[in-house]
């Protein structure tokens, strides 16, 4: 058959409730609180359609279950929700291979299943909806200017200054030093990483 597997990494200890909202537990109170994420139902039941209409666009009609599995043998979880089924890592292949499906898949139609995914597969780079360079520019600023205790200077990366010698650009802009450079760089990515993640 075909198996969604979501996979948490936690070490706390996680709730579902009855309408699939995923808690996990916040360690350092009175040991009963926790604090809500996401709807977990939500998530994986998404990723249950999109996969469903992917393969009856070729006519491949068949069931997909989705599987909740998390890697740490040392929490504790208490699922309330009963269309998500979860299982610890270790009991991951069991509770597959005693699953009772109406049907098996041959070889080639798990072959058909694969093709069809992988041709389906985006591989261009997402777009972000901001324009990068000029977030780049404006955070180093203001990062000099924390720094330094000067006011910062914004402006906008031109289309000559993006051209222009590598040299003219580093007298331009003295105020910056290689570790703020750096530090404004690591702290771009971060932010960058968070938006392609909630994408």
């Amino acid at each position: 058959g075909i198996y969604i597997i979501e996979v948490k990494n936690t070490s706390k200890d996680v709730k579902i409730d009855s309408v699939g909202n995923y808690y996990r537990k916040i360690y350092g109170t009175d040991g009963n609180d926790y604090q809500l994420k996401y709807n977990i139902a939500e998530k994986m039941t998404y990723k249950e359609i999109l996969l469903k209409e992917l393969m009856e666009e070729e006519g491949i009609h068949t069931n997909v279950s989705s599987i909740l599995v998390f890697t740490n043998n040392g929490m504790e979880v208490k699922n309330d929700y009963p269309h998500i089924r979860h299982c610890l890592l270790g009991h991951l292949s069991h509770l597959i291979e005693d699953d009772a499906t109406p049907k098996s898949l041959t070889y080639d139609q798990m072959q058909n299943i694969c093709n069809t995914i992988n041709a389906k597969r985006c591989y261009e780079d997402y777009p972000f909806e901001i324009d990068i360079l000029e977030f780049k520019s404006k955070f180093a600023h203001i990062l000099a200017s924390l720094e330094y205790g000067e006011k910062p200077i914004l402006h906008q990366i031109s289309a000559d200054e993006e051209n222009m010698p590598k040299g003219i650009k580093i007298r331009e802009k003295k105020l910056f030093d290689k570790s703020v450079c750096a530090i404004a760089g690591i702290l771009a990515g971060f932010f960058i990483g968070t938006l392609c993640c909630r994408k």
